[in-house]
């Protein structure tokens, strides 16, 4: 049944010479706060945005594992820049510093037992060989590649105030979205969504990989420098707060969140679904641990 007052009507649209600009701004928006309200620079309109909820920082109880990792191959002036479990159980570090430039393994004792020196200046992504580390091939990127994951085939990588690209294994480019922020440096996908930080105004952003649109961006006054991100088995995102030291777990949807572990400059992390356990290092490797995560604790 029609109202009275309704009626139908046409109305012509004009693409703006623009619209770039504006798609680009529509990608990051700002919350307020205090009034809870979403804010899209120089754009007028009705579109939304999901905000985000407040919530309690309570630190949860988790057990820590009791291998002791050999930390001594670090150098005091280290940069620790990323970490990953591999699939025969080891764990890969990478650093990346004016000196110290080098990918270590560590078995599951925590010893190291291989050492390898990475080249980040020659803008391009290497892949090994799992049980020689030798070099299988590389793909050009043509600009500073600061962060990478790999999964169900593609990579994601960014490409520091430029985008972020989807990548086959042979570097074919499936997907690029526009990106230009200075910070960008952590990325992560996951089931048509991908994920990236921004640790100076301490913020997390979730986009549709299919279309790159933002779908929620995670703040909190105690979450500060967000780095490295990780996923649990029911898709809820794992956050290393490096100025905050400490990791969170935020809920999929972006709404709540929970302080998991406390670490001073807790920086790098991966959660091993499988095991059900969280590797944490610090930014310059003086602390790096393990963490048993009941299967329970995932959910909210």
């Amino acid at each position: 049944m029609k109202e009275p007052s309704m009626q139908e009507m046409r109305i012509k649209a004009k693409m703006s010479d623009n619209f770039k600009q504006i798609v680009s701004d529509l990608i990051d928006v700002t919350i307020e706060r205090d009034n809870s309200k979403v804010i899209m620079k120089d754009v007028e309109g009705s579109f939304t945005c999901q905000s985000v909820k407040d919530n309690e920082a309570e630190v949860s109880v988790v057990q820590k594992t009791k291998t002791e990792f050999n930390k001594s191959r670090f150098k005091g002036n280290t940069n620790i820049s990323c970490l990953v479990a591999l699939p025969s159980g080891d764990i890969a570090v990478t650093c990346y510093d004016s000196e110290d430039r080098q990918l270590l393994i560590f078995d599951i004792t925590g010893s190291v037992k291989k050492r390898i020196f990475s080249f980040p200046e020659l803008w391009c992504i290497k892949i090994y060989w799992l049980k020689t580390f030798k070099e299988f091939t590389e793909i050009q990127t043509n600009e500073e590649c600061w962060g990478l994951q790999f999964e169900d085939g593609i990579f994601i990588a960014a490409i520091r105030n430029v985008e972020i690209l989807f990548l086959d294994l042979s570097g074919n480019i499936q997907k690029t979205f526009p990106m230009k922020q200075k910070n960008l440096a952590y990325v992560s996908k996951r089931k048509g969504r991908h994920f990236r930080t921004e640790f100076q105004n301490h913020s997390v952003h979730c986009y549709s990989s299919t279309n790159g649109r933002k779908e929620w961006q995670f703040s909190h006054p105690s979450v500060l420098g967000p780095r490295n991100m990780c996923f649990n088995a029911e898709g809820n995102l794992f956050v290393a707060c490096q100025d905050s030291n400490c990791v969170i777990l935020i809920s999929s949807d972006g709404e709540h969140f929970k302080r998991v572990v406390e670490m001073s400059c807790a920086k790098c992390i991966y959660f091993d679904v499988k095991t059900s356990i969280l590797f944490v290092c610090s930014v310059n490797g003086k602390e790096m641990a393990s963490f048993n995560i009941s299967k329970g604790f995932g959910s909210f």
